[in-house]
């Protein structure tokens, strides 16, 4: 488990590398909290994660909502595969959180 975390003028960004279950998605929270800074955007990449259950949605859903109602925004900007199934079949997360670039045959950039 792992967090890289780049942060700029107008926004922190996160990469997440690992596994996002049960087991870690506490502790990732924590890390994802401690790393924000407010007032800005933040910004998933999820290209690396490479196991996700419903735990991990979880945090990733309770993070988006308690940094909206301190007036910040999560974007998902990329996924993996893995990431990618789990949130499209969950349903938790909108289109106002996943914000993924694709190109004209779905795939993502």
């Amino acid at each position: 488990m792992s967090i890289k975390i780049e942060d700029d003028e107008h926004k922190t960004s996160l990469c997440i590398d690992g596994e996002l279950t049960i087991y870690t998605a506490q502790e990732y929270r924590q890390s994802i909290i401690a790393g924000f800074t407010a007032n800005k955007k933040l910004e998933l990449d999820l290209t690396e994660v490479e196991e996700i259950d419903t735990s991990g949605l979880q945090i990733l859903a309770a993070i988006a909502k308690e940094l909206a109602e301190n007036g910040n925004e999560m974007k998902i900007i990329a996924v993996s595969d893995v990431a990618n199934d789990a949130i499209q079949a969950s349903h938790l997360m909108t289109a106002s959180v996943v914000d993924l670039k694709c190109d004209e045959e779905g795939e993502q950039l």
